[in-house]
């Protein structure tokens, strides 16, 4: 891992893990599923308060950091993206074998 890319990734893990508006946070991808190599990169998913969804969305858009793909999700979407029947359901898997590094309500952990 680059000691740049590094800094980024603790930075964003702090923040998720100190900030009450923040849910959740998971990687996706091969991350997520315990299949990265060298040339991996991050593919993480931050659930939030469904009152804060818009400002943080602005604040981390989807390529803010390089080699960190982050998804912002309000719980509401999270709660309904992929469900059975949904144009997203083709990405349910996803969401499987994959371990939240944060998890403050027992929702982001499905």
């Amino acid at each position: 891992m680059k000691p740049k890319f590094s800094k980024k990734f603790n930075q964003l893990l702090k923040r998720a893990k100190t900030d009450e508006n923040i849910i959740g946070l998971f990687f996706v991808g091969s991350r997520g599923k315990g299949f990265e190599n060298e040339h991996s990169d991050y593919d993480i998913m931050m659930i939030v308060n469904n009152e804060v969804a818009g400002t943080l969305k602005g604040e981390f858009p989807k390529n803010k950091f390089e080699n960190i793909e982050l998804i912002v999700m309000s719980l509401s979407e999270f709660m309904q993206y992929a469900e059975w029947g949904s144009a997203f359901v083709w990405d349910r898997y996803t969401f499987s074998h994959v371990k939240a590094l944060v998890d403050k309500t027992g929702e982001a952990q499905i």
